[in-house]
């Protein structure tokens, strides 16, 4: 649903591997996954410093053009491997812009029953409630 531009750094790894230039990959997401797991193969390799331009889904796997691309609750973009970081390394991510690509989008209005104890959300209505996105002023509005 959105375009993302985000800049990794691996603690420890811009001062050990000076020499190494940053690069700029723009990826194309072909295959979301809705957890996270070390069982799903790397969709790119990155060093530490690389920016990656990439794309995500909606919540509903819904991309760009109103299609869907994925199943599951919040599919995810990636994974990305970091060339030479190590189990216990500090990885810092800086989202440069992050910028959505409709006009409209929709939310529940409830915290979903995964998050919390089921006895919590699950007499609530779960409609789903409007927005409008005006990316010109940078304003996102609830409509009710």
């Amino acid at each position: 649903m959105t375009r993302l531009t985000f800049t990794v750094a691996a603690l420890g790894l811009m001062t050990a591997i000076p020499s190494l230039q940053a690069e700029t990959h723009r990826y194309a997401p072909q295959v979301f996954y809705d957890m996270a797991s070390a069982a799903h193969p790397p969709a790119l390799r990155i060093k530490s410093g690389d920016r990656v331009v990439t794309t995500t889904v909606d919540a509903s796997g819904v991309g760009a053009d109103g299609k869907a691309l994925a199943t599951g609750a919040n599919p995810q973009t990636g994974p990305f491997y970091v060339d030479g970081a190590e189990p216990g390394d500090l990885l810092v991510i800086s989202i440069d812009k992050l910028e959505p690509n409709r006009t409209t989008a929709s939310s529940s209005p409830i915290i979903t029953p995964q998050a919390v104890d089921a006895k919590f959300s699950s007499n609530r209505d779960a409609t789903r409630v409007p927005w409008t996105i005006d990316k010109a002023k940078g304003v996102v509005r609830l409509d009710l």
